[in-house]
């Protein structure tokens, strides 16, 4: 089963704030209900997450996945893909932090989400 999503919405901080607050994995948690543990098993050289395991919340189960995160051109932009996990095949997905003219502690954040199940 895939399922594919973009979402848009506005937000009243800065763009970079937005950034900062999706960067910081270890806090996802507190933040995203259905996130339950979260660590980063290796750093780039800036001191970004790249490679991190969650145990999540999923349809009334437990599941685990690694996602490696990648930071391109766009200094806001967050983007990850799977590297494993014990019931999804395909997670793709990306953050993106527009600023609104005229408004600098207001963003544009787009979400963008393909996951693919396993099917057992």
């Amino acid at each position: 089963m895939t399922d594919y999503t973009t979402q848009r919405g506005i937000v009243r901080a800065s763009p970079q704030r937005c950034f900062d607050m999706v960067r910081d994995v270890e806090r996802l948690p507190d933040w995203a209900a259905d996130v339950k543990e979260v660590k980063v098993l290796v750093w780039d050289d800036d001191g970004r997450p790249g490679d991190v395991s969650f145990r999540a919340a999923a349809m009334g189960r437990s599941t685990h996945y690694t996602l490696r995160y990648n930071y391109g051109s766009n200094p806001l932009r967050i983007s990850w893909r799977l590297l494993e996990s014990d019931q999804v095949a395909r997670m793709n997905g990306a953050y993106e932090f527009l600023p609104i003219p005229d408004e600098p502690d207001t963003a544009e954040v787009v979400y963008h989400l393909d996951v693919e199940l396993l099917v057992r």
